[in-house]
């Protein structure tokens, strides 16, 4: 009888064993990561981000692309629009 066709039995149970542990070892860290932290003190409360939807449909007419860009709280150019801030520079000598 000619074997040649079928996967070595020993390989496949601990190609499957393998996978099955994986699975379970990565559902066991996720569902537990944010206890564990807590419980140890490491845990922190994250930042509100204060976003705006914005709907963009690239025409590729242009280009220009569109960019988030992340202002700290103690940038000089807070509270300011950006067309003052171009005014501005192109009000500057050069």
């Amino acid at each position: 009888m000619d074997h040649s066709n079928f996967i070595d039995l020993p390989i496949l149970v601990t190609s499957v064993l393998l996978i099955v542990g994986m699975l379970a070892s990565k559902l066991v860290q996720g569902t537990t990561l944010q206890f564990v932290a807590r419980l140890l003190q490491v845990d922190e409360p994250l930042e509100a981000k204060n976003t705006q939807r914005l709907l963009f449909t690239p025409t590729g007419a242009s280009k220009h692309d569109l960019v988030e860009v992340v202002v700290p709280e103690s940038s000089s150019v807070v509270g300011r629009r950006i067309v003052e801030r171009i005014a501005r520079r192109r009000a500057q000598p050069a």
